[in-house]
Formats: structure tokens, sequence, C-alpha cells
């Protein structure tokens, strides 16, 4: 610290350098690449766009909530996109569920982005956290399908014109699995909306809730879970837009070290073991989701 005439002080760097703007740009874009890459390895292998992660650390960094929110979804477009192209050339993206779930989903992520930008900041956090540990709960919950078959406790017959058996071949192994496009639908409306609503993709959720609630096996859920919230993203991201919610130059080195990380990630999907990746997601939900929530609960409290 030097001492200049008048009392005016200034900080020095180790090299005896002024500590500038520029100084603070760069140390800025360092943790932008490292969270960027992370994440969007953990897309890639887990089937969420990152926001579950990006967010909290983003806040971290002194970022505001909602323009974390906007940030956020734009880096969900480009790098669940980036993720989604592995998964298909991978075939674990089953395509009529992923329409099934982004039908429900593109018409309400608008709505969230609109209710977000009218909601006091610290309530958004304390949604965050509570989503958090409700998808936590809904992994440990979730029936493990069988392979090669019929998940048991179905019929044999389909009762219901809405609902198609699919087989996706994958790692050696065929699959086959109910598609019930009703309940896609309305899983896609309510994670579309909490899509805009929290500036997340909605992957976080609609990974584990495709396995619990449909019995999709895992690694179809990660691959189709990128493609189905590319839409509703890309729409909840236009939203925030519009409302002053995101700076899109600030996003670059975010997106673009995601957008590197997210292959490897999707790489990893068919040759990490599922309870490690479900260990994982776990994990990181339950972090994110304790962070957000101590975060709006003690913001509230004042």
């Amino acid at each position: 610290m030097t001492t200049l005439p008048g009392g005016t002080t200034i900080r020095e760097s180790r090299t005896g350098r002024e500590a500038g703007p520029a100084e603070a740009e760069r140390v800025l874009l360092v943790k932008m690449v490292l969270i960027g890459g992370v994440t969007g390895v953990l897309s890639g292998l887990l089937g969420v766009g990152g926001g579950f992660v990006l967010i909290p650390l983003l806040t971290a960094a002194q970022v505001p909530i909602r323009e974390a929110v906007g940030t956020s979804l734009l880096y969900v477009v480009f790098v669940a996109a980036m993720g989604a192209w592995s998964h298909v050339r991978q075939g674990t993206v089953d395509w009529v569920l992923a329409a099934t779930v982004a039908g429900g989903a593109i018409p309400m992520a608008p709505l969230g982005s609109l209710a977000a930008s009218h909601l006091p900041a610290p309530l958004l956090e304390v949604t965050f956290g509570g989503l958090a540990f409700a998808a936590c709960a809904g992994l440990f919950l979730r029936r493990k399908p069988r392979r090669g078959g019929r998940p048991e406790g179905l019929p044999r017959r389909r009762a219901r014109a809405y609902i198609v058996w699919r087989r996706r071949r994958y790692a050696g192994t065929e699959h086959v699995f109910p598609v019930d496009a009703l309940r896609g639908v309305l899983l896609g409306g309510g994670i579309g909306f909490i899509s805009g609503l929290v500036g997340l993709g909605g992957g976080w959720l609609l990974t584990p809730f495709l396995a619990l609630v449909m019995g999709v096996p895992v690694p179809v859920a990660v691959g189709t879970s990128l493609v189905a919230i590319l839409a509703p993203a890309l729409a909840g991201t236009l939203a925030h837009y519009h409302l002053g919610n995101l700076d899109p130059g600030q996003a670059v080195p975010l997106v673009l070290a995601g957008v590197a990380g997210a292959p490897a990630g999707a790489w990893a999907v068919l040759r990490v073991p599922e309870r490690h990746v479900k260990r994982a997601l776990v994990g990181l939900l339950m972090l994110g989701g304790a962070y957000m929530l101590l975060r709006g609960l003690t913001a509230l409290g004042r």
C-alpha cells in the first residue's frame, strides 16, 4: 500500500505494479474459465445444463442473482448443445421422449422468467435451494429399470395410446423402456417454468425425474435431458435479455470453457458406473442447494 500526497492510497501487486481494473479483469477471466470448464464437464456427465452449479459459483463471485440467472441460461444453451451432440453420436438420446418434454417446457419457460423479474432475489435463492433438495430426494427414491426388457410392474400390452415403448442400444446392450407422452408434457411444463424462474436449463431436475417418474435408463435420461432443455433454455435466455438481466459479453469465457468441457463429460457417462454418477449429482445438488438456501434465508431474516 502506497500513500500519495494528500492522503490518497493505491494498492500494489507483489511485483510492485498497481492492482488496477485490468488486473481485476484478468483474475475474473481466470475464474470464469475455471468455472465454465468444470461446469461443462459436469454438464455432459450428468445431463444438466450446469446452472445449478454455475449460479452458486457466480453469486459467490459477487454477481447479482438476477444477472447470474440470465448468464446461466445463456451458458446452458451453448453447453447443453455441445453435450447433446456428443450423446446423439453415442446413441443415448431418445427423440420421442425429448419432443414430449420440450413440448411442455417451451411455453412455460418465458412465464417463469417473467415471474422471476417480479420476485425478491432472496426468495429466488430459497426456491433454488428447496428444489435442489427435492431433486436429491427423487434420486434416492428412483427405481432402477430392468435391462433388456420391459420394466417390472408395467403391463405387457400398451393400455393407453399415449404410451409407446422405445429401444436404445448403447455400450453393447439393448434397453427397452416406456415413454408416457402425457406425463412427459406435464413434467416438461413444470420444469420449463422452474427453468425460467431460477435460471436453470432444468436438466438437474429432469434427469433424475426421467429415471424416477418415467423409468428411463440413466444414460438415456442424461442424453435426452440435454436435448430437451435446449429450447426452454433459449426461450428463457431471450426473456431475461429483454428484461435486462443478461450481459452476453460477461458470459463469453464461461461459454467457451463449457463448450470445451462438455464432450469430455458425455464420453465419460458410459464409462463411469451409474452409482458414481448418482453420488456426484446428489453431492453437487446438496452443496449448491445448501449454499443458496442459506444465502436466501439469511437475507430474508435481515
